[in-house]
């Protein structure tokens, strides 16, 4: 089992642990499709998941406001928390 993130508007993952690079306690390798900044004072501070690229979607169907709600210059908010490491 590998542990990985994603969500439904990211089709849906957006990083994981491989066997031949896992790290414990973290969600993995940000995939090479999508980039993903933390919403933060401090960057060493957690805070909110952004995400884009080609495997996030392009808005809720039929639903122009939510779609507004979740969305900030093209970066998908995803509500969660996080933070940045760097696996080695």
């Amino acid at each position: 089992m590998l542990v990985g993130y994603g969500l439904t508007e990211c089709s849906p993952v957006v990083s994981v642990n491989r066997i031949s690079n896992y790290k414990v306690n973290s969600c993995g390798e940000i995939l090479s499709c999508c980039k993903v900044r933390i919403n933060s004072e401090r960057k060493t501070l957690p805070g909110e998941v952004l995400v884009k690229g080609s495997n996030v979607m392009a808005g809720y169907y039929l639903n122009v406001d939510e779609t507004n709600k979740v969305f900030e210059d093209g970066w998908f908010r995803t509500g969660d928390i996080g933070h940045i490491n760097c696996l080695s």
